[in-house]
């Protein structure tokens, strides 16, 4: 397994701004969905509320704090027992297909990293407290730069670029679709 992160953000560290992207760039978005799809996606319980849902051919885990009321009635109420979650690696395949979900909550990165232990790139994918936890865990960063300065009230945490090897750099100007110059980069650690 390679742990992945990936983040747009401004060359200041700018993530986030009242639970939301401060830019709008589709061309990221498209090329989350491209690297992502089939992954799991570890996030926080910020980020999960500001997707809405599960994303389509990938699997949610979310890192949440114990006195988070957020269960979302996963739990059998008769058993008190976890619902199968999706037919997966060390899941029960219990029920039908419909009642399983691509979610699972879980309390400590050293679960989530258990609960994908069978993708070979499982994906962070934000928010900053989560960043925070796994920066020093990842092997490879997929990062958007928006070249704005933007205000914001979620940075990305600090790092040491002098860790990373910039593997891949696309420019990209922007167009009638994406508001700001962007560019797309990819890191492996040193």
């Amino acid at each position: 397994m390679q742990l992945s992160l990936i983040v747009a953000m401004t060359r200041d560290g700018v993530i986030g701004l009242g639970g939301e992207l401060p830019w709008r760039l589709p061309a990221d978005l498209k090329r989350f969905k491209a690297l992502t799809m089939g992954h799991h996606l570890i996030m926080g319980r910020k980020t999960w509320d500001s997707l809405g849902r599960p994303l389509p051919g990938r699997i949610s885990i979310v890192l949440k704090r114990l006195a988070s009321p957020y269960d979302y009635d996963f739990y059998d109420e008769e058993t008190g027992l976890p619902r199968p979650l999706y037919q997966g690696q060390g899941f029960p395949k219990a029920g039908e297909p419909a009642d399983w979900m691509p979610v699972a909550f879980v309390h400590d990165l050293d679960s989530a990293l258990r609960l994908s232990e069978f993708d070979d790139s499982p994906f962070v994918i934000g928010g900053g407290e989560i960043y925070a936890q796994t920066l020093p865990r990842v092997e490879r960063m997929y990062v958007t730069w928006v070249e704005a300065e933007l205000a914001g009230d979620t940075r990305f945490p600090d790092w040491n670029p002098a860790n990373w090897e910039l593997v891949a750099e696309e420019r990209h100007s922007a167009d009638a679709k994406n508001e700001y110059d962007y560019t797309f980069a990819t890191y492996h650690r040193r």
